[in-house]
Protein backbone atom coordinates (compact mmCIF):
# COMPACT_ATOMS: atom_id res chain seq x y z
CA UNK A 1 0.00 0.00 0.00
CA UNK A 2 1.40 3.41 -0.99
CA UNK A 3 1.91 6.26 1.45
CA UNK A 4 -0.74 8.24 -0.43
CA UNK A 5 -3.37 5.53 0.10
CA UNK A 6 -2.38 5.11 3.73
CA UNK A 7 -2.90 8.82 4.42
CA UNK A 8 -6.29 8.80 2.67
CA UNK A 9 -7.49 5.73 4.58
CA UNK A 10 -6.29 7.03 7.93
CA UNK A 11 -7.92 10.44 7.46
CA UNK A 12 -11.23 8.88 6.41
CA UNK A 13 -11.15 6.67 9.50
CA UNK A 14 -10.54 9.69 11.73
CA UNK A 15 -13.58 11.49 10.29
CA UNK A 16 -15.95 9.26 12.26
CA UNK A 17 -19.68 9.45 11.68
CA UNK A 18 -20.73 12.16 9.20
CA UNK A 19 -24.34 13.39 8.86
CA UNK A 20 -26.11 12.68 5.57
CA UNK A 21 -27.31 16.26 5.11
CA UNK A 22 -26.13 19.62 6.39
CA UNK A 23 -27.82 23.02 6.48
CA UNK A 24 -25.95 26.01 5.05
CA UNK A 25 -26.74 29.19 7.00
CA UNK A 26 -26.75 32.88 6.21
CA UNK A 27 -24.70 34.87 8.72
CA UNK A 28 -25.46 38.24 10.21
CA UNK A 29 -24.91 41.11 7.74
CA UNK A 30 -21.52 42.81 7.93
CA UNK A 31 -22.65 46.19 9.40
CA UNK A 32 -24.46 44.38 12.21
CA UNK A 33 -21.43 42.16 12.88
CA UNK A 34 -19.29 45.05 14.09
CA UNK A 35 -22.18 46.68 15.95
CA UNK A 36 -22.74 43.47 17.92
CA UNK A 37 -19.05 43.16 18.71
CA UNK A 38 -18.80 46.75 19.90
CA UNK A 39 -21.91 46.40 22.06
CA UNK A 40 -20.48 43.24 23.61
CA UNK A 41 -17.15 44.99 24.31
CA UNK A 42 -18.90 47.84 26.14
CA UNK A 43 -20.94 45.35 28.18
CA UNK A 44 -17.69 43.57 29.10
CA UNK A 45 -16.16 46.85 30.24
CA UNK A 46 -19.23 47.65 32.34
CA UNK A 47 -19.21 44.19 33.95
CA UNK A 48 -15.54 44.58 34.86
CA UNK A 49 -16.02 48.12 36.16
CA UNK A 50 -13.76 49.62 33.51
CA UNK A 51 -14.01 53.18 32.23
CA UNK A 52 -13.02 52.81 28.58
CA UNK A 53 -12.37 55.30 25.81
CA UNK A 54 -12.06 54.44 22.15
CA UNK A 55 -8.64 55.12 20.73
CA UNK A 56 -8.13 56.70 17.36
CA UNK A 57 -6.73 54.03 15.08
CA UNK A 58 -5.08 54.32 11.71
CA UNK A 59 -7.14 53.69 8.61
CA UNK A 60 -7.17 50.05 7.63
CA UNK A 61 -6.47 48.80 11.17
CA UNK A 62 -8.08 45.40 11.74
CA UNK A 63 -9.69 46.34 15.06
CA UNK A 64 -11.11 49.19 17.09
CA UNK A 65 -9.42 49.64 20.46
CA UNK A 66 -11.11 50.48 23.76
CA UNK A 67 -8.78 51.16 26.67
CA UNK A 68 -8.94 51.76 30.39
CA UNK A 69 -5.44 53.11 31.21
CA UNK A 70 -5.44 51.48 34.65
CA UNK A 71 -7.08 48.15 33.89
CA UNK A 72 -6.58 46.94 30.32
CA UNK A 73 -7.83 47.05 26.76
CA UNK A 74 -10.46 45.57 24.45
CA UNK A 75 -10.10 45.01 20.71
CA UNK A 76 -13.17 44.73 18.45
CA UNK A 77 -12.38 43.26 15.03
CA UNK A 78 -14.20 44.94 12.15
CA UNK A 79 -14.52 41.90 9.90
CA UNK A 80 -15.91 39.38 12.37
CA UNK A 81 -17.13 41.28 15.43
CA UNK A 82 -14.69 39.23 17.52
CA UNK A 83 -13.67 40.75 20.85
CA UNK A 84 -10.33 40.25 22.61
CA UNK A 85 -9.83 41.38 26.21
CA UNK A 86 -6.45 41.81 27.93
CA UNK A 87 -6.08 43.08 31.45
CA UNK A 88 -3.07 44.94 32.88
CA UNK A 89 -2.26 42.04 35.25
CA UNK A 90 1.37 41.04 34.65
CA UNK A 91 2.20 37.54 33.39
CA UNK A 92 3.80 36.58 36.72
CA UNK A 93 1.28 38.32 38.98
CA UNK A 94 -1.44 36.42 40.83
CA UNK A 95 0.19 33.00 40.49
CA UNK A 96 -1.50 29.81 41.67
CA UNK A 97 -0.41 28.36 45.02
CA UNK A 98 -1.03 24.87 43.62
CA UNK A 99 -3.02 23.08 40.95
CA UNK A 100 -6.75 23.06 41.82
CA UNK A 101 -7.45 20.25 39.34
CA UNK A 102 -9.40 20.05 36.11
CA UNK A 103 -12.89 20.05 37.62
CA UNK A 104 -12.40 23.19 39.68
CA UNK A 105 -10.64 25.06 36.87
CA UNK A 106 -13.34 24.07 34.37
CA UNK A 107 -16.06 25.26 36.78
CA UNK A 108 -14.33 28.63 37.23
CA UNK A 109 -13.90 29.01 33.45
CA UNK A 110 -17.61 28.39 32.83
CA UNK A 111 -18.64 30.79 35.60
CA UNK A 112 -16.47 33.58 34.19
CA UNK A 113 -17.82 32.97 30.69
CA UNK A 114 -21.32 33.47 32.05
CA UNK A 115 -20.32 36.48 34.15
CA UNK A 116 -18.82 38.17 31.10
CA UNK A 117 -22.11 37.71 29.23
CA UNK A 118 -20.70 35.48 26.50
CA UNK A 119 -23.36 32.80 26.94
CA UNK A 120 -26.04 35.44 26.28
CA UNK A 121 -24.73 35.75 22.71
CA UNK A 122 -25.67 32.14 21.94
CA UNK A 123 -29.10 31.71 20.34
CA UNK A 124 -31.59 28.84 20.52
CA UNK A 125 -30.33 25.79 18.64
CA UNK A 126 -26.73 26.72 19.45
CA UNK A 127 -24.42 25.89 22.34
CA UNK A 128 -21.05 26.88 23.74
CA UNK A 129 -19.21 24.09 25.55
CA UNK A 130 -15.79 23.75 27.12
CA UNK A 131 -13.57 21.97 24.60
CA UNK A 132 -10.15 22.06 26.17
CA UNK A 133 -8.44 23.12 29.37
CA UNK A 134 -4.70 23.71 29.51
CA UNK A 135 -2.15 25.26 31.81
CA UNK A 136 0.65 27.80 31.46
CA UNK A 137 3.57 27.06 33.77
CA UNK A 138 6.95 28.67 34.38
CA UNK A 139 10.16 27.73 36.18
CA UNK A 140 13.40 29.51 36.96
CA UNK A 141 17.04 28.59 37.44
CA UNK A 142 19.95 29.98 39.42
CA UNK A 143 23.45 30.73 38.06
CA UNK A 144 24.51 27.16 38.84
CA UNK A 145 21.76 25.74 36.64
CA UNK A 146 19.52 24.43 39.42
CA UNK A 147 15.93 24.58 38.17
CA UNK A 148 13.00 25.36 40.44
CA UNK A 149 9.73 23.46 40.47
CA UNK A 150 7.33 24.76 37.77
CA UNK A 151 4.67 27.17 39.01
CA UNK A 152 1.17 27.33 37.55
CA UNK A 153 0.81 30.84 36.16
CA UNK A 154 -2.47 30.67 34.22
CA UNK A 155 -5.25 28.23 33.38
CA UNK A 156 -6.98 28.62 30.02
CA UNK A 157 -10.41 27.29 29.11
CA UNK A 158 -11.30 27.15 25.39
CA UNK A 159 -14.94 26.85 24.31
CA UNK A 160 -16.45 25.58 21.06
CA UNK A 161 -19.56 27.07 19.44
CA UNK A 162 -21.98 24.51 17.99
CA UNK A 163 -24.76 25.33 15.53
CA UNK A 164 -27.33 22.56 15.37
CA UNK A 165 -25.21 19.46 15.86
CA UNK A 166 -22.07 20.74 14.12
CA UNK A 167 -19.09 22.53 15.70
CA UNK A 168 -17.83 25.78 14.18
CA UNK A 169 -14.22 24.84 13.46
CA UNK A 170 -11.25 27.17 13.53
CA UNK A 171 -9.98 29.43 16.26
CA UNK A 172 -11.57 28.90 19.70
CA UNK A 173 -15.09 30.36 19.73
CA UNK A 174 -14.38 31.77 23.19
CA UNK A 175 -11.65 31.51 25.79
CA UNK A 176 -10.96 32.72 29.31
CA UNK A 177 -7.54 32.91 30.97
CA UNK A 178 -7.67 32.57 34.78
CA UNK A 179 -5.22 33.83 37.40
CA UNK A 180 -4.42 32.23 40.75
CA UNK A 181 -6.70 34.74 42.48
CA UNK A 182 -9.69 33.64 40.43
CA UNK A 183 -9.79 36.67 38.15
CA UNK A 184 -9.62 36.84 34.35
CA UNK A 185 -6.38 38.08 32.78
CA UNK A 186 -7.52 37.63 29.16
CA UNK A 187 -10.60 36.51 27.23
CA UNK A 188 -11.95 36.44 23.70
CA UNK A 189 -15.08 35.66 21.69
CA UNK A 190 -15.53 34.80 18.02
CA UNK A 191 -19.08 33.62 17.31
CA UNK A 192 -20.27 33.14 13.74
CA UNK A 193 -24.01 33.43 14.37
CA UNK A 194 -26.67 32.58 11.77
CA UNK A 195 -29.01 35.44 10.94
CA UNK A 196 -31.85 35.32 13.45
CA UNK A 197 -34.84 33.17 12.52
CA UNK A 198 -33.87 33.00 8.84
CA UNK A 199 -34.31 29.79 6.89
CA UNK A 200 -31.17 27.92 5.84
CA UNK A 201 -29.70 29.05 2.56
CA UNK A 202 -29.65 25.40 1.45
CA UNK A 203 -29.56 21.83 2.69
CA UNK A 204 -26.79 19.81 1.06
CA UNK A 205 -25.50 16.25 1.11
CA UNK A 206 -22.29 15.80 3.09
CA UNK A 207 -19.27 14.89 1.01
CA UNK A 208 -17.83 11.39 1.22
CA UNK A 209 -14.90 11.42 3.70
CA UNK A 210 -12.67 9.40 1.33
CA UNK A 211 -13.21 11.94 -1.45
CA UNK A 212 -12.33 14.80 0.91
CA UNK A 213 -9.32 12.86 2.24
CA UNK A 214 -8.01 12.36 -1.31
CA UNK A 215 -8.15 16.12 -1.88
CA UNK A 216 -6.11 16.64 1.30
CA UNK A 217 -3.56 14.01 0.20
CA UNK A 218 -3.17 15.66 -3.22
CA UNK A 219 -2.54 19.02 -1.55
CA UNK A 220 0.06 17.45 0.71
CA UNK A 221 1.76 15.79 -2.26
CA UNK A 222 1.92 19.15 -4.01
CA UNK A 223 3.34 20.76 -0.87
CA UNK A 224 6.03 18.08 -0.71
CA UNK A 225 6.92 18.41 -4.37
CA UNK A 226 4.74 15.54 -5.68
CA UNK A 227 6.77 12.95 -3.78
CA UNK A 228 5.13 9.83 -2.47
CA UNK A 229 3.88 10.72 0.99
CA UNK A 230 5.61 7.71 2.55
CA UNK A 231 5.92 7.95 6.32
CA UNK A 232 6.42 11.73 6.37
CA UNK A 233 2.72 12.42 6.99
CA UNK A 234 1.03 11.57 10.28
CA UNK A 235 -2.73 12.23 10.29
CA UNK A 236 -3.92 13.37 13.73
CA UNK A 237 -7.53 14.31 13.08
CA UNK A 238 -10.13 14.92 10.38
CA UNK A 239 -12.93 17.05 11.82
CA UNK A 240 -16.25 17.79 10.12
CA UNK A 241 -18.29 20.89 10.83
CA UNK A 242 -18.78 24.50 9.85
CA UNK A 243 -15.71 26.66 9.25
CA UNK A 244 -14.87 30.08 10.66
CA UNK A 245 -12.34 31.98 8.60
CA UNK A 246 -10.88 33.79 11.62
CA UNK A 247 -11.40 37.12 13.26
CA UNK A 248 -9.74 39.21 10.53
CA UNK A 249 -11.92 37.77 7.73
CA UNK A 250 -15.49 38.74 6.83
CA UNK A 251 -17.83 35.82 6.25
CA UNK A 252 -21.37 35.63 4.85
CA UNK A 253 -22.28 31.94 5.30
CA UNK A 254 -21.68 28.92 7.51
CA UNK A 255 -20.89 26.02 5.20
CA UNK A 256 -19.63 22.49 5.93
CA UNK A 257 -15.90 21.67 5.78
CA UNK A 258 -13.50 18.90 6.69
CA UNK A 259 -10.37 20.09 8.49
CA UNK A 260 -7.37 17.74 8.43
CA UNK A 261 -4.84 17.95 11.25
CA UNK A 262 -1.53 16.45 10.12
CA UNK A 263 2.15 16.57 11.01
CA UNK A 264 4.85 16.55 8.35
CA UNK A 265 8.32 15.15 8.95
CA UNK A 266 9.59 12.14 10.85
CA UNK A 267 12.85 10.55 11.81
CA UNK A 268 15.97 11.85 13.61
CA UNK A 269 17.31 15.21 12.52
CA UNK A 270 14.17 16.19 10.64
CA UNK A 271 12.08 19.20 11.55
CA UNK A 272 8.47 18.29 12.28
CA UNK A 273 5.69 20.78 11.51
CA UNK A 274 1.96 20.63 12.13
CA UNK A 275 -0.66 21.78 9.61
CA UNK A 276 -4.41 22.30 9.36
CA UNK A 277 -5.91 21.81 5.89
CA UNK A 278 -9.57 22.69 5.28
CA UNK A 279 -11.45 21.19 2.31
CA UNK A 280 -15.10 21.59 1.36
CA UNK A 281 -17.55 19.30 3.12
CA UNK A 282 -20.08 19.21 0.27
CA UNK A 283 -19.93 19.01 -3.51
CA UNK A 284 -21.62 22.41 -3.71
CA UNK A 285 -19.21 25.17 -2.71
CA UNK A 286 -20.62 28.12 -0.73
CA UNK A 287 -17.52 29.54 0.95
CA UNK A 288 -14.20 30.28 -0.71
CA UNK A 289 -11.02 30.07 1.32
CA UNK A 290 -8.91 33.25 1.34
CA UNK A 291 -6.35 33.37 -1.43
CA UNK A 292 -2.99 32.22 -0.20
CA UNK A 293 -4.44 29.84 2.41
CA UNK A 294 -2.21 27.02 1.21
CA UNK A 295 -1.19 24.25 3.60
CA UNK A 296 2.17 25.86 4.28
CA UNK A 297 0.49 29.05 5.52
CA UNK A 298 -1.61 27.10 7.99
CA UNK A 299 1.37 25.59 9.80
CA UNK A 300 1.30 25.51 13.57
CA UNK A 301 3.65 24.24 16.26
CA UNK A 302 3.42 20.50 17.00
CA UNK A 303 1.41 19.93 20.15
CA UNK A 304 -0.48 23.24 19.87
CA UNK A 305 -4.29 23.01 20.01
CA UNK A 306 -5.67 22.26 16.58
CA UNK A 307 -8.59 24.61 17.11
CA UNK A 308 -7.37 27.15 19.62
Amino acid sequence: MSGFTTVVDRLAELAGKIPHEVAVHHLVDQPEVEERGLAHAYRLAETLGWSVREEKTSRGRAARMLRDPDRGRLAVFHASGAVALKTSVGPFDELFDGDPGDDELATHARKHLERLGVTELVADGESLELERLWRIRAAGSDPDGAVSEPVLCRAVGAFRHTVGDLPVLGRASAHVELTGKGSVSAASTLLRSPAGHSRPLATVAARDPYDAAEEVAHRLAKLLGSRDLGDEITPRGFSFGYLSLGRRRPQSVLAPFFVADVTIGSGPGRTKSAHLLPVAGSDERFLSLPRGAAPSTLARKPGAPAVA
